[in-house]
């Protein structure tokens, strides 16, 4: 535990510590940090044969609302349906033959998840296995063929407001929209955009509307009607979506202009330093961030790199970090995974957090090198429920 008091220390740098690795359904406790961590997946015994299987990306939660369910992607595109918390493969989900359907459960119904095909937003039962339509953007514009977030997009919270690229049969992109899900109505519409963009989606209280642009790293910040623009910082690369401790909408972020974890405010675009990444200690720190629907004030923070020895406090780790100035830094666990080369993308260790912030969801070669070092299975570090008011007792004021 570490609070940032403002005199530019750090936490003490921690050598890396690998365990046996467990079985699947067994869990070992992370000998640096305490933390229990379960196998979920065993390629083997799944008949999977890709070479990892893993969460989907950080800002996904892969499980469903209760807890019970979590959907897990193979690094060649195919879906799988797991029991939690018995970590016990149901079956391989074929989202309408979309590779990359990206599906986002249901805010209230453990048994539905929703997810993209063609011009038209599914919904599927999983208890029932069948699908039904929600809208296709095709009405909006015929010319549509693809309606999707671009991979990092979410639903706000209560999956009622989302935001959309509509795109053509050749990719490019018609207009973006929002939509209200629960009147079936199409709220705004921008059809000029300021280049490339990477990515649209809609923050946790379903107020904000964010287009993230390609080049100079920066993003849009909108209401649901698509209007008001404001300018959000330049530099920022991987994020978030979160509410900070003042109760505010704002994206979490590495911002690459300053090397500091920030945030900015979704109304302002005013940005608060969170804590500086030590490059100077490392420079081969990757970032990404995961935000629980269910705990404001919070972003986990999972960090990549390709060295075995342990150089800053932050390297190859999961940690939370409190969404304010000088926040407290709770240190979790480790990846356990070594990222094998530069353009090795599933090796990110892109971590996702439950809602409920109970469970850490992400990818691991455990440390393998060599070829192995592509071979990935999906762990998770179990957190107790109360683990907000252990972390601040343990910083103290």
């Amino acid at each position: 535990m570490w609070r940032d008091s403002g005199g530019g220390a750090a936490p003490p740098v921690l050598a890396f510590n690998t365990p046996p690795r467990p079985a699947r359904g067994s869990s070992v406790i992370d000998p640096v940090y305490d933390t229990p961590v379960t196998r979920v997946t065993d390629r083997s015994s799944d008949g999977i044969k890709s070479p990892g299987i893993l969460n989907e990306y950080a800002r996904i939660d892969p499980e469903n609302c209760t807890g019970t369910r979590a959907l897990l992607r193979d690094t060649d595109g195919s879906w799988y349906l797991y029991s939690v918390p018995g970590f016990r493969l149901i079956r391989r989900e074929d989202f309408r033959g979309n590779p990359d359907a990206e599906p986002r459960w249901d805010s209230s119904d453990p048994d539905v998840v929703y997810f993209v095909e063609g011009s038209t937003l599914w919904k599927r039962n999983v208890a029932t296995n069948t699908d039904t339509a929600v809208h296709n953007f095709a009405a909006e514009d015929p010319k549509c063929a693809i309606a999707r977030c671009r991979y990092e997009g979410e639903p706000s919270k209560d999956c009622r407001y989302w935001a959309f690229r509509l795109e053509d049969a050749d990719y490019k992109v018609l207009s973006v929209v929002t939509y209200d899900k629960q009147t079936d109505k199409i709220l705004g519409r921008l059809t000029t955009f300021a280049g490339d963009f990477d990515w649209v989606g809609m923050d946790t209280s379903g107020s904000h509307c964010v287009i993230a642009y390609d080049y100079p790293n920066r993003a849009v910040a909108y209401n649901r009607a698509l209007t008001q623009p404001v300018n959000l910082p330049t530099g920022i690369g991987h994020a978030d979506f979160g509410v900070d401790s003042a109760g505010r909408d704002v994206l979490v972020y590495q911002n690459a202009s300053t090397d500091y974890i920030a945030m900015a405010d979704l109304d302002t675009g005013n940005e608060t330093n969170l804590l500086a990444i030590p490059f100077a200690d490392n420079p081969d720190i990757g970032l990404h961030f995961s935000c629980a629907s269910d705990k404001p004030g919070w972003v986990l923070v999972s960090t990549y790199g390709r060295n075995a020895t342990a150089l800053s406090w932050m390297d190859r780790s999961l940690f939370m970090v409190e969404l304010k100035a000088r926040p407290i830094v709770w240190r979790i666990a480790q990846t356990q995974q070594l990222r094998a080369a530069d353009d090795d993308y599933f090796g990110e260790a892109f971590a996702a957090i439950n809602r409920s912030a109970t469970r850490i969801w992400w990818g691991s070669n455990w440390n393998a090198t060599g070829s192995a070092g592509r071979n990935l299975e999906t762990y998770a570090a179990e957190l107790p429920a109360d683990w907000e008011s252990q972390v601040r007792a343990a910083a103290g004021p």
